[in-house]
């Protein structure tokens, strides 16, 4: 291309035109120019890059490309969440049924009175009546009366005999499920927690790591191949490398995206005096603030303080909740209960932000 240096033309104005044209190229997303001098009338204008068909297919590709790994990753996520909703629904159905078992637990002492009752009036009832129910003087009640259901296919004696049976077993059952629903409920929550982990993932690497933790952890009816259990364990065993970090006011703080990376920060990157952050009681990242010079808590800035808690709520389940109850305390508080699964801890002497 070619512009001649007309009487009419001076300098100013073919660099105005270079400027011009040069703005039209780049805005189409062609590479700068230069302009170069022909002799003391001519000059030209050099694309640095020519169009061709190869930047066009780069962009098609790479469009092409990003699909299919948007694609991916949706397959991915929602692949886990088909197995973690499955086992979820069996933690729920085991602590329904757990439920009811308490509540026919509900009746025991009932049926301890009951006994009570009937022994301590045997002499008065007779030995052969054919009733189906009896009513007596309860002296636990201001000598109330009240109506005893009898079985009079059997004796006083036998009703007696069922009855204080009955109470046993039930008080048995009571201890055994009670410790049952403790279990199961601390399942659920762990399980509740890898939901919120996979509805926040945004990289395949953090399925991945997902997806390690849960063929470790959780009992679901299609069971993931020890193959792609290995696949994953390869592909996510530097933890650290996938850490989200931030810097505020010049302090790195640490955000933990799933279970795996919660205890990695939790347990073996923190040091005793850094200072760790988690939503009060609810489903979400631990962050962790870096403490290099070992200052008091009060000593580092208040402002660093509350930034270090509105990331524990923005990357909670109560990212949109107003009033958020934020604990904080140093690190060596944090402590892993034996047994506990991943992202699971307990923590002593801390304070709390409530994020507005």
């Amino acid at each position: 291309m070619g512009i001649t240096d007309e009487k009419n033309f001076s300098n100013d104005n073919l660099f105005t035109i270079y400027e011009y044209i040069q703005a039209i190229l780049h805005a189409i997303g062609t590479t700068r120019v230069s302009c170069k001098k022909i002799d003391e009338k001519d000059f030209t204008l050099v694309l640095k890059n020519n169009i061709n068909s190869l930047n066009i297919n780069f962009f098609i590709d790479e469009f092409y490309i990003n699909r299919e790994q948007t694609v991916n990753f949706i397959n991915a996520r929602n692949s886990l969440l088909k197995i973690i909703s499955s086992a979820l629904k069996k933690v729920s159905k085991k602590l329904e049924n757990i439920n009811l078992k308490l509540k026919e637990c509900e009746n025991m002492e009932t049926f301890q009175l009951y006994g009570e009752l009937l022994t301590a009036n045997l002499y008065q009832i007779q030995a052969d009546a054919n009733v189906s129910e009896i009513t007596l003087a309860n002296y636990y009640n201001n000598y109330q009366p009240i109506q005893i259901p009898l079985d009079k296919s059997i004796s006083i004696q036998k009703n007696i005999e069922k009855y204080f049976k009955k109470y046993n077993k039930l008080k048995n059952a009571l201890t055994i499920v009670s410790q049952q629903k403790k279990e199961a409920e601390k399942e659920l929550d762990y399980i509740q927690s890898i939901v919120f982990n996979i509805e926040n993932a945004t990289t395949m690497d953090d399925i991945g790591q997902i997806y390690e933790e849960i063929t470790d952890n959780v009992t679901t009816k299609k069971e993931i191949s020890k193959k792609e259990n290995k696949k994953s364990t390869k592909k996510n065993t530097n933890t650290k490398m996938l850490l989200e970090t931030t810097l505020i006011d010049g302090f790195t703080v640490y955000i933990g995206k799933n279970n795996l990376q919660n205890d990695y920060i939790s347990l073996k990157l923190a040091d005793k005096n850094d200072i760790w952050f988690h939503t009060q009681k609810i489903h979400g990242s631990h962050i962790l603030l870096r403490n290099p010079e070992n200052l008091e808590i009060s000593d580092i800035p208040e402002n660093v303080l509350f930034q270090c808690a509105c990331l524990g709520k923005q990357n909670s389940k109560a990212a949109t909740s107003l009033n958020v109850p934020v604990d904080y305390c140093l690190a060596k508080y944090v402590k892993k209960a034996s047994g506990a699964k991943p992202g699971m801890v307990i923590y002593t002497n801390f304070k709390t932000i409530i994020v507005k």
